[in-house]
């Protein structure tokens, strides 16, 4: 037996709901990724003797925002948000587009690095 299909507009779907500068979004595909940068250490004659990896804090992840209204308002780029106690930065914004009532944009974060005391 098939699953009933629901084409209703006001039916958002997506993994996380996200509040940027006071307007809220879902995000359909929340997976932040954290990457790691390796540092070689040469021997004498420049081959790879040792290396060494570190967390790299400039990684950049993606996900669709869908927003609720053509008229509202993409993320402008520097907004920040807050999820799981995680700055996050706008870093990349597309154009919105539309598909019939479904609207959404394409945006691109990184965690904000943190001044350590």
């Amino acid at each position: 037996m098939a699953v009933p299909y629901s084409s209703t507009a006001n039916l958002p779907f997506g993994s996380r709901s996200l509040t940027i500068n006071s307007v809220a979004y879902i995000a359909e595909n929340w997976a932040p990724q954290k990457a790691a940068r390796k540092i070689s250490r040469p021997d004498a004659n420049g081959d790879e003797a040792a290396f060494m990896l570190r967390a790299d804090p400039t990684s950049q992840s993606g996900l669709r925002l869908q927003l609720a209204t053509t008229s509202t308002a993409t993320p402008a780029l520097g907004e920040e948000f807050t999820v799981d106690n995680v700055v996050y930065v706008i870093s990349g914004v597309s154009k919105s587009e539309s598909v019939g009532a479904y609207h959404s944009c394409d945006v691109s974060y990184q965690s904000k690095v943190l001044p350590t005391s």
